[in-house]
């Protein structure tokens, strides 16, 4: 690797560390999982340093490494959800663990995956629909309906999940 390349996978790194670790953890719903994705993701990153284009933003080619690291992943295993990590990254993470994050993730980990992905690109993360829909490959009419369906579940998750605590 030249001085230039290291310059730039070092940038990428420290720009991007913590969202691309957020949103595999908010896809895989666990802190091991998403170490072990997001430090996967920039390998891949590292491999392929030749397909990025310094001039265009990175965040939508990094995403698109984690969300397919992060599908690869979830097939080969289906992720254990923690619903307080052992050692949270930053103390954002860690003050974000209250019983609505806990809430919230086991909601999460009750949708498909593609339902998950969506939502949590879309609505979590505020990726445009345009956005969402070429990182997963789909159509934005795909991508605006799973999102709807995903918000139906949710809602019927917290709502019996409430009731249940009443």
């Amino acid at each position: 690797m030249d001085m230039a390349e290291q310059r730039i996978l070092e940038d990428l790194l420290r720009q991007h560390e913590r969202p691309i670790l957020r949103l595999c953890f908010r896809l895989l719903g666990n802190w091991a999982d998403a170490q072990d994705a997001a430090q996967e993701v920039f390998m891949k990153a590292y491999r392929h340093l030749g397909d990025y284009k310094p001039e265009k933003p990175a965040s939508p080619w990094l995403y698109q490494i984690a969300v397919n690291t992060c599908r690869d992943q979830f097939r080969r295993r289906k992720p254990a959800l923690e619903l307080v990590p052992d050692s949270p990254p930053n103390p954002e993470q860690l003050a974000a663990a209250g019983e609505q994050q806990a809430l919230l993730l086991r909601a999460l980990d009750s949708l498909g995956p593609k339902e998950r992905e969506a939502v949590v690109l879309r609505e979590i993360e505020g990726l445009p629909t345009r956005e969402v829909a070429h990182l997963l490959q789909s159509s934005e009419e795909t991508v605006r309906s799973q999102v709807s369906l995903a918000k139906t579940k949710l809602r019927a998750f917290v709502e019996r999940e409430q009731a249940r605590r009443a």
